[in-house]
């Protein structure tokens, strides 16, 4: 959503969250950097990454590019999708495997 600063204060995360539910929003290229936007497509919506894409392009102005990269990276962001593999702590089966980071010695 495109706010001018000088008129009013960014609405709050309820706020938001309000208007994506009552179709209220006035989607941009901004909401890759929105977390409560990103939330609701991906959690409340259960859109999947293609899916998210496929929806802000549909929904924001022509002349806003961005790529399925950018959208990927912005719910790997927020947490909304898993990264790279499990955390180190799931992959260590002992505290010496956390301190060596696996390293053989």
């Amino acid at each position: 959503m495109k706010w001018r600063v000088a008129d009013h204060d960014r609405p709050n995360s309820n706020e938001i969250l309000e208007q994506l539910r009552n179709d209220e929003w006035d989607y941009s290229r901004d909401d890759l950097m929105c977390k409560e936007v990103m939330y609701f497509l991906s959690v409340e919506k259960g859109m999947n990454t293609k899916q998210v894409f496929q929806f802000l392009i549909e929904n924001t102005d022509e002349d806003e590019l961005f790529t399925k990269s950018d959208v990927t990276m912005s719910l790997r962001w927020y947490g909304l999708i898993p990264s790279h593999g499990a955390p180190l702590q799931e992959r260590a089966t002992s505290i010496l495997d956390v301190l060596s980071f696996g390293w053989k010695y």
